[in-house]
């Protein structure tokens, strides 16, 4: 069994130190618990849910548990589960949830957004050129500086959107390129453009749940009572308004318990900073402060180089983990290129045992680094892990997808009342050639058609057949219609011949798969519109079945830092650890050198045995300053 999982179980086996064990009984009331990596944090806080239920008799539907992605609110719901049949004490509907899932129950259950729903990522993209569009022509500066096709394209789209989600994050953008005044026209447009479609994008969540909960008592006291005992997991990751939203639902009894290291606080880009922990205990004065400080997942050497790594950074609360295992193994490897350090790197690792390639990972700074690495390994035939932490699209990606939005049309033109807007989606896909030309109304109708091209005979045929398969859809599930819809009428074809080469087709028929396995969950009285905002739903709910991270195929791991975090291996190879990269050139401020710091000390206290940082000569480059100090002078 590889270890690259969630949380050593070492201190089940062993019970809980005397530190755990006073943040398990902590009563009533705040506290908060610094939980340094490897400290069994995931532990302390089902021991704590079972001392809640069991000894404080605490009503299981009372207590909140929140965490930051479904995978780890999905892992710590099994743990608990499991306690449970292996005691027989703790049980009952706990309830296990993202901040976003949690407040997109609040928003779908008040009147005031009940007939919202989640834009999609093609929605979000369009709406904006759209809005910039409209900007563009009122804007003086933006006439000045760009041309039209300069600021409606994708990568602009790309960047003002992301900047759009650091603000509602509570992050001020701030460009050389975009005046503040522009950004702000152009973000006030797509808010106003989203609420009258009655969208709410991902960021807009826990903003407009917040507003919620401050402008309505009602609301807001019946979400107070609904939860008498908080515990958040990985609280170094909340912002502002999430961390706003939480004390709000802690009221009045403030029973609140928050679980997390300042040390990882790796999301600044996100809003989340690391004096999140340090807040806490000024807003909450008389607040319970705990630190669990062993570190049962590494040895010794790894955790006494982490703690010098990290100590640099000034913005931290002070503190130094320690381990009782023994030694372990750091190496610092300089090479004159980039070719000499990978050839380097691969020779370590065809050093390993089948079962230490399977323990083990190759941890990066980028995505991009992480795809070159991934490739250089399979075209040396070691075999790689794949990974959803790796995925560029873990979050609900079949569901922001265009065959989605055709699935969604096709059903909604043939069940639902035959509107012009759907039939435009799906007319020509495949090709039909049939001309928008034909329709005279909102409600397309075969006569017109018909009519349109009586001196056609080929297109007639066409039109008859189109409109015979949409007469026998009618007649079946929505799941039998998307199959007849991609088998019979071709939607396949014109996937693959989208597609243009053989992977990206296998990628769009998967995605049609993963859909119309959705599909088959269709009820009988749900309109296509309710069915898909009902998988939505549960797709940002926890549900008790637990999604697999990882395929069958053992192989070492390659994963970005962000993606590492909360894993461990037996051996960590560190790669191009050189100043450019880990920090990057861009990175110039205090606050983003000590979250690249922070990056690096998440990847080293993923190292369970071995440590391998490799860095580069190539082109006059240094190591990273960050473990410069740790390097012999020559």
């Amino acid at each position: 069994m590889p270890k690259h999982q969630n949380e050593k179980q070492g201190t089940m086996q062993t019970g809980a130190s005397k530190i755990q064990q006073k943040a398990i009984c902590h009563t009533i009331g705040p506290a908060r618990v610094l939980a340094g990596p490897g400290s069994g944090k995931t532990f302390t806080i089902i021991q704590r849910l079972q001392y809640l239920v069991n000894t404080m008799s605490v009503s299981p539907d009372k207590i909140l548990c929140i965490t930051f992605t479904k995978a780890a609110a999905l892992e710590m719901q099994e743990r608990y589960l499991k306690q449970y049949h292996e005691t027989r004490l703790a049980y009952g509907k706990v309830c296990f949830s993202t901040i976003h899932s949690i407040c997109f129950h609040m928003l779908k259950e008040s009147g005031e957004f009940r007939q919202y729903s989640l834009i999609k990522e093609s929605q979000k993209r369009k709406l904006m050129e759209m809005q910039l569009k409209e900007v563009y022509h009122t804007n003086s500066y933006l006439n000045e500086k760009y041309s039209l096709s300069e600021l409606v394209n994708y990568s602009m789209i790309s960047e003002i959107l992301d900047a759009v989600g650091k603000e509602k994050n509570g992050l001020i953008y701030e460009s050389d390129e975009l005046p503040r005044s522009c950004f702000k026209q152009i973000f006030t447009k797509y808010q106003d453009a989203l609420q009258e479609r009655k969208l709410l994008d991902f960021d807009d969540m826990t903003g407009c749940a917040l507003k919620l909960l401050l402008q309505n008592i009602t609301i807001r006291e019946k979400w107070q009572r609904q939860f008498e005992h908080i515990l958040v997991d990985e609280f170094q990751d909340v912002n502002d308004v999430q961390y706003q939203l939480i004390k709000l639902l802690a009221l009045p009894q403030n029973n609140l318990f928050v679980v997390g290291d300042d040390d990882q606080a790796i999301y600044g880009f996100r809003g989340a900073l690391p004096n999140i922990m340090k807040q806490f205990s000024k807003d909450y004065p008389d607040a319970n402060l705990l630190f669990l400080a062993e570190n049962y997942r590494s040895r010794e050497n790894i955790v006494r180089f982490a703690n010098q790594i990290i100590s640099e950074n000034t913005e931290r609360i002070e503190k130094n983990a320690d381990s009782k295992k023994k030694e372990g193994t750091i190496c610092i490897i300089c090479k004159e290129s980039y070719t000499a350090e990978a050839d380097c790197l691969l020779q370590d690792i065809q050093k390993l045992s089948r079962e230490e390639l399977s323990q083990s990972a190759i941890i990066v700074r980028t995505n991009r680094e992480a795809e070159h690495y991934a490739k250089l390994l399979r075209n040396h035939y070691i075999p790689v892990r794949e990974s959803q932490k790796t995925s560029p699209s873990v979050n609900r990606p079949i569901l922001q997808s265009f065959i989605k939005e055709d699935f969604c049309a096709f059903l909604q033109f043939c069940m639902e009342g035959e509107k012009r807007s759907h039939f435009l989606k799906i007319m020509n896909k495949p090709e039909r050639y049939l001309s928008r030309h034909a329709l005279k109304g909102e409600t397309v109708r075969e006569n017109d058609f018909l009519e349109y091209y009586k001196n056609n005979p080929s297109m007639l045929e066409t039109v008859k057949n189109f409109f015979a398969h949409i007469r026998r859809v009618k007649e079946l599930s929505f799941s039998m219609a998307i199959r007849y819809y991609r088998n019979v009428m071709k939607y396949d074809d014109y996937l693959r011949e989208k597609a243009g080469n053989k992977e990206t087709e296998a990628e769009y028929l998967k995605t049609a798969d993963e859909l119309l396995m959705l599909l088959k969950k269709h009820k009988s009285n749900e309109d296509c519109m309710a069915f898909w905002n009902r998988i939505e739903e549960e797709m940002l709910t926890v549900t008790s079945q637990k999604a697999d991270s990882t395929s069958s195929v053992d192989g070492i791991s390659v994963l970005t830092m962000h993606s590492a975090k909360g894993l461990e291996f037996f051996h960590v190879f560190l790669p191009d650890v050189n100043e450019g990269i880990i920090p990057p050139k861009q990175c110039k401020t205090k606050d983003g050198l000590e979250e690249e710091r922070r990056l690096l000390y998440v990847a080293i206290t993923r190292a369970v045995d071995y440590l391998t940082i490799y860095y580069t000569k190539e082109r006059g480059q240094n190591p990273s300053r960050f473990i410069r100090r740790f390097i012999p002078r020559q």
